[in-house]
């Protein structure tokens, strides 16, 4: 199957990214939701909770099956592999838990960036 077009892999090749939409079920984001939810010391329907809730760091659900689902029961890595080159890429790390919670009223806005640890193995 192939997911991206030239036009996609060209920008990918020229800017090292490449953004596409609707590549992960909601089904899959919703459970794995449901497991971050209840890791966190906060009332997940009570917003003034999460400011400076807890806990800090990795949470303990990073290898829950429903967090890993995210890259084994979706397209991720076959698209990755799409742009860099089949069996090239292994999974080293699943998503971390990594929380970074508001610590105050006006400080609610994303993070405009983030990354992702990956690696391509040598030789192939």
């Amino acid at each position: 199957m192939t997911y991206f077009s030239n036009e996609e892999k060209e920008f990918f090749k020229k800017n090292g990214y490449i953004v596409k939409q609707n590549t992960i079920s909601i089904q899959l984001i919703q459970q794995a939701l449901e497991v971050v939810w209840q890791h966190i010391d906060a009332d997940r329907n009570q917003a003034e909770s999460w400011i400076n809730a807890g806990p800090k760091g990795n949470l303990p659900c990073t290898d829950h099956p429903d967090i890993k689902a995210l890259i084994n029961n979706s397209q991720q890595l076959a698209m990755a592999e799409e742009l860099v080159g089949e069996d090239r890429l292994e999974v080293a790390n699943y998503p971390f838990c990594k929380m970074i919670y508001p610590t105050g009223e006006s400080d609610w806005q994303l993070r405009v960036r983030g990354h992702m640890d990956g690696y391509i193995r040598p030789g192939h």
